[in-house]
């Protein structure tokens, strides 16, 4: 249960056990991102940004819960050793592992640019897709540079 695990990351972050908590909470979201990365990148293009927006909510639901669960260590251990939040590692890994690994990154850029010609060419497409992929972009800090 949510109060059983806060209580085993509470206990833990008390007895000076914060960095090995930390560390293996970062190990723990990238290989969850990399197992993520294999299922969308071997998505067609049809469906390649259903399969990224997909992962993003549901890795956005598990993140606000890691979050609630680590609490404790993020505002005694992570903010005294002025490292990055629990949160804001989970929005990083996903932004490094997912959005700008080579070959998602080229595929959804190519896509969302075409979507944009067609819809310049008064062709009918997904608009709430489109949108939200731009919406998760910006949640996530990325750029026009970077994708």
């Amino acid at each position: 249960s949510f109060q059983d695990l806060y209580h085993i990351s509470y206990v833990l972050s008390l007895n000076k056990h914060g960095k090995m908590l930390y560390e293996e909470f970062t190990k723990v979201v990238r290989l969850h991102m990399d197992q993520s990365l294999v299922q969308i990148s071997s998505t067609n293009d049809e469906y390649l940004l259903n399969a990224i927006i997909e992962a993003w909510s549901s890795h956005k639901i598990a993140f606000e819960m890691i979050r609630d669960v680590l609490m404790f260590m993020d505002k005694n251990y992570v903010q005294v050793n002025k490292l990055m939040s629990v949160y804001d590692v989970c929005l990083q890994q996903f932004r490094e592992v997912i959005i700008f690994h080579a070959q998602v990154r080229k595929r959804m850029r190519s896509i969302l640019l075409e979507n944009v010609s067609l819809e310049r060419q008064g062709r009918v497409i997904d608009r709430g897709l489109t949108k939200s992929v731009l919406c998760m972009l910006v949640e996530l800090n990325v750029d026009g540079t970077n994708i």
